[in-house]
């Protein structure tokens, strides 16, 4: 990051107007995007949640053991496994038009691009791929899209919270959570939201869904 890019956003943690560098690209927090921005006082989050990095001032004040202090990757041990489905199903899919494959701590298998006829194709390369190699994983289907993933209870809705208590933010008298989401896999979050704080979730979509929620 360069110099001023760095000074502004570190200086405006320390003013408590930044709270969070967020990455959506797939990079590992700790190795990659920690190390590009280089701010010890803003919160790292990445991978659906799945790989955060707290801040040295919400670390000091967590009540978490040393070990589980500053960090959380809820996946470190099943990243072989999930390498080698994600270089599986980049090889094997490569001749579909549109596909596109992702690996964020989990497995995406995107066909939002692919021409309808072939969603089929898609769908039994991703399940040959999970019944060779994915022993130990999960798989599900998204929102035009296959998800092979670790076998943790972990999700958004339990990151979220994860957050909201790291960060002293459970003050329902101060703190209004809204989370926004259109995917399958934030149905949970935007149940989660009203059920545990008094934050509300709102679902994008195009077709009405009951999600027993208060926003769609």
């Amino acid at each position: 990051m360069k110099y001023n890019s760095q000074f502004l956003l570190s200086h405006a943690a320390r003013y408590h107007l930044v709270h969070f560098v967020t990455d959506s690209g797939g990079r590992r927090i700790e190795s990659r995007v920690f190390k590009f921005v280089g701010i010890d006082e803003i919160n790292y989050a990445g991978s659906h949640g799945m790989d955060i990095k707290l801040s040295t001032a919400t670390a000091s004040t967590s009540n978490d053991t040393e070990e589980e202090r500053g960090s959380y990757q809820s996946v470190e041990q099943h990243l072989a496994a999930i390498t080698e489905v994600y270089n599986s199903l980049l090889r094997a899919t490569k001749e579909i038009d549109g596909a596109g494959v992702e690996n964020k701590y989990q497995v995406s298998v995107h066909f939002r691009n692919v021409a309808t006829e072939d969603h089929l194709r898609v769908q039994k390369v991703v399940e040959e791929v999970f019944a060779n190699k994915g022993g130990g994983l999960k798989m599900t289907e998204g929102h035009k899209d296959y998800e092979v993933c670790p076998p943790i209870r972990w999700n958004k809705a339990d990151a979220v919270l994860y957050l909201l208590e790291h960060l002293r933010l459970g003050d329902l008298a101060k703190v209004f959570p809204i989370y926004v989401g259109d995917d399958r896999i934030d149905e949970k979050c935007v149940r989660a939201l009203p059920e545990k704080t008094s934050g509300v979730g709102i679902l994008v979509s195009e077709a009405a869904r009951e999600i027993h929620t208060f926003d769609t």
